[in-house]
């Protein structure tokens, strides 16, 4: 089940070698980057860390739209958009690649190979984001953070983050509610009853999958969506 999305991390190879050639910055937990329509001139790249895109409403409330991981690129749409449609964030101690957008588009324009695999890389983002809006749209609780969970354990397994069934998950219960349009509260009740199951277990801020097939199961999961 797990195999058909092993291609990617080639991807992350390019961006973490593009990043590493321009300006590193490090950012610590919650710590704001870019706020919601600011202008970026740069292209970001997670180098080490986790960060996230998240939108706010007037009185508060807000929704997490992404999550970034080592390796991905993190910014609006990198070959023209340059304000950000949500607040991106570092969600743990952060190293970002930025990247100012005109040298970003002249080695685009001189590799060829390395333009596909970055377009592939923002298709492979868009498919994620479809994905999260049916989550949103038609599953369950219980649904939806099986679903997070079994995500967020394949994109690491396939960049080589993950040990056996085992894989970082810093996700606090307040940003897995947000992820998973729950309450903190219906949050909770559902994490503890995926362990009573012997379904998966957060320990520590990491993530161990106790029955992989089964958690797929709850969660209606697959992973080709992650080609």
């Amino acid at each position: 089940m797990l195999a058909t999305v092993g291609h990617t991390s080639c991807q992350a190879a390019t961006l973490r070698e593009l990043a590493l050639r321009h300006t590193t910055r490090t950012y610590h937990r919650g710590e704001t980057i870019r706020a919601e329509g600011q202008r970026s001139e740069s292209i970001y790249i997670v180098l080490d860390g986790w960060a996230e895109q998240h939108a706010q409403l007037r009185d508060g409330r807000s929704q997490v739209l992404a999550v970034y991981l080592p390796g991905q690129m993190c910014s609006a749409d990198s070959f023209g958009e340059e304000r950000l449609d949500g607040t991106l964030s570092a969600l743990t101690r952060l190293r970002l690649g930025e990247i100012e957008r005109d040298r970003f588009s002249a080695y685009i324009s001189l590799y060829h190979d390395a333009a596909f695999e970055l377009a592939a890389s923002q298709r492979l983002q868009s498919a994620i984001q479809r994905r999260w809006l049916m989550c949103l749209g038609q599953r369950s609780a219980l649904e939806r953070i099986a679903h997070l969970m079994c995500e967020l354990f394949v994109r690491q397994r396939v960049s080589g983050q993950a040990r056996e069934w085992s894989c970082p998950f810093p996700l606090t219960q307040q940003q897995i509610a947000k992820i998973c349009g729950l309450t903190q509260v219906h949050t909770n009740r559902v994490i503890q009853e995926l362990r009573r199951r012997d379904l998966a277990v957060i320990t520590r801020k990491q993530l161990r999958l106790i029955d992989f097939e089964a958690l797929s199961a709850t969660a209606l999961f697959d992973p080709s969506y992650l080609q």
